[in-house]
This record gives structure tokens, C-alpha cells and sequence, in this order.
């Protein structure tokens, strides 16, 4: 080989070898990591019955996330279901309990417990966790399409508090039998009857407690609970989050509290290196606008759920946690 041919070798070596100073670090995402981790101990926990563990006691008896209290071995009251029985039944302790858990707990650290204690959520990000194995991208509304599918919770929310104070009414009036003949099922806590939470955490676990998995015997109303879920899962695969943006009660419930929540995120303008990463509005799983926003305290945005991938992501160190 000439000396001519081997320097043109080694040269073109050099530019196929990746320079040592260019490799990329990946970092090991350990806020994502240990949020997985207490949606498992808070799923474990919230179902301790269920999982044969009975003897532990769950420390908070109403909680504000989208859960079941129907659900078999549960440990914990759902403020919502709460607040939709107090009203039924015209009970105005329950009531009180379950706006107070929602007030105090927002004021206190937002939505955080939607992102780490809510089994629905949990199950959301289950879904959404085989877009990267099947090669799948999420799906991002534009801003307009984004704040009118958010706004309708507002209505579901309306409705279903709506038809448990009519019962409540009734009750009041001491016609409250003609106002079950004429509601039926959705009497009670109207939102058990559609709610995929109780669908996955109730319905499903008591269908197989007792064997009732044929097909064949499913009625109307169970069908309709059943495609609901679906429908709810297959969205939140392709949009992260999609039944908590668009169609929870409690989330609409919890977003106007959230900009007065104490603890927060803000972006540290010094650190931050701007338009050229915005890596942490790529991974927010809410599309929280962490840039466009107009406050620097991002985290009181309707949609942030604190769940931190911002600030997992963030190389610059710039997302921070706040007081106010």
C-alpha cells in the first residue's frame, strides 16, 4: 500500500471514529424512576385488600384522586365519590370533607397527587409507556383544539354535580324515592356509573372474584363501561394523559385551585440555554407552556401535574422547585 493510499485510510478512520469529547452521556432519569416507584406503592397501598394486605392501615382516609371506593380491598375514600354521595344524601359533613381535601391539598402542592397517587393516572402512563416498544409517537393538539377539548371536564363536572343535587333536592323535599325511580343508577354518585376508574379498579376485579367472565352474560350497561375504559386508554396512548386533560371531574375540580399551590417549579432564565433545548415542553406529558407561558412560576399552569420530567430532563439544571 502506498503512503499516499494509507494516509487517505487513516484519515477517513478518523472521521468515521466518534471523538471521545462528542459522546453523548445518558442519564439515568431518577426522578422518572422514583415517580414509577410510588405510583406502585400508592396503587399497592390504595388496594391493600385486594393484594392480601389487609393489616396495613392507609394513613389518609379521603384522598382527591380518581379512584373507586367500591373498588374490592380498597383502603381509601375518593374525595369525589365523597362529595357526589354527601350531596345524594344530603349528608353536609361529606360534602365539607371532600372540598376540603381538595382545597388543601391544591394549596399545598397542586396536582401532584394526580401524578402520583391517582391509580388512573397510573394506569394512563402504563399505556403510554408501549408507545416507545411500538414505535408509536404521541399526539399534540394545537393550542386552539387544546383548550377547547380541556374545557370539557368543566361540563362533565357540571353534569354530574347537577344530577346528585337534584337527588340531594328530592331527598330534602322527602320525594328522594321518585327521584331514584327517575335517575336510577346514577342516583347516588352519578359518576361511578361511567367512570373508567371504576370500571378497571371495580368492576373488573369483582368480575373476576366471581367468575363472571363470560362474554355471553355481559349486560348493555357493562359493555358501555367496558368500551368507555377502552376508548380512555386508547386515547391516553396516543395523547399522555388525555382523560385527566380533557375528561376527569377531578381534574377540573383541582385546575383553578392549582395556581395557588405553595410548592411549585419555575424556570431559572440564568441557566436555561432557551429556544435552542426546550427539552422540558417536548417531555411534559400535559404540554404545560413552559416558555410561552406568561408566569414565571410555570407550575401554577390549569395542566401541570408536578410530575418533575421537566426537571429530569433538563441538563442545565434550570427547572427548580419554589415557594410562594
Amino acid at each position: 500500500m502506498s503512503g499516499k493510499s494509507k494516509k487517505r485510510k487513516e484519515k477517513k478512520e478518523e472521521e468515521v471514529a466518534p471523538s471521545p469529547t462528542k459522546t453523548t452521556e445518558r442519564r439515568i432519569p431518577l426522578l422518572r424512576i422514583l415517580r414509577f416507584s410510588l405510583q406502585v406503592i400508592f396503587f399497592i397501598l390504595l388496594n391493600a385488600g385486594l393484594f392480601q394486605l389487609t393489616s396495613l392501615a392507609f394513613p389518609i382516609s379521603v384522598i382527591p384522586v380518581l379512584s373507586s371506593s367500591a373498588a374490592p380491598g380498597v383502603t381509601a375514600i375518593s374525595a369525589f365519590d365523597a362529595l357526589q354521595h354527601g350531596l345524594s344524601v344530603v349528608i353536609p359533613i361529606l360534602i365539607f370533607i371532600g372540598l376540603g381535601v381538595f382545597i388543601m391539598s391544591a394549596l399545598i402542592v397542586g396536582k401532584a397527587f394526580c401524578a402520583y397517587v391517582c391509580p388512573f393516572g397510573f394506569a394512563q402512563d402504563l399505556v403510554a409507556y408501549l408507545r416507545r416498544p411500538l414505535k408509536a409517537r404521541d399526539v399534540r393538539l394545537s393550542p386552539k383544539n387544546e383548550r377547547s377539548a380541556s374545557g370539557i371536564k368543566y361540563y362533565i363536572l357540571a353534569i354530574v354535580l347537577i344530577v346528585a343535587g337534584v337527588t340531594g333536592i328530592a331527598t330534602v323535599l322527602g320525594n328522594r324515592g321518585y327521584a331514584v325511580q327517575a335517575l336510577g343508577i346514577f342516583s347516588d354518585i352519578p359518576f361511578a356509573v361511567v367512570s373508567p376508574a371504576d370500571t378497571l379498579l371495580a368492576t373488573i376485579p369483582e368480575m373476576i372474584i366471581l367468575g363472571k367472565t363470560v362474554i355471553a352474560e355481559w349486560s348493555i350497561l357493562l359493555w358501555a363501561r367496558i368500551i368507555v375504559l377502552l376508548v380512555c386508554l386508547f386515547f391516553a396512548f396516543y395523547i399522555p394523559r388525555a382523560f385527566c386533560r380533557y375528561l376527569c371531574p377531578v381534574a377540573a375540580i383541582m385546575s383553578p385551585l392549582n395556581r395557588y399551590s405553595i410548592i411549585g417549579l419555575e424556570r431559572n432564565v440564568i441557566k436555561c440555554t432557551g429556544e435552542k433545548c426546550k427539552l422540558c415542553e417536548k417531555v411534559c406529558p400535559t404540554d404545560v407552556p413552559i416558555f410561552t407561558g406568561l408566569e414565571k412560576k410555570f407550575s401554577k399552569h390549569s395542566q401541570c401535574i408536578l410530575c418533575l420530567a421537566c426537571k429530569d430532563v433538563c441538563k442545565e439544571k434550570a427547572i427548580e422547585f419554589t415557594l410562594s
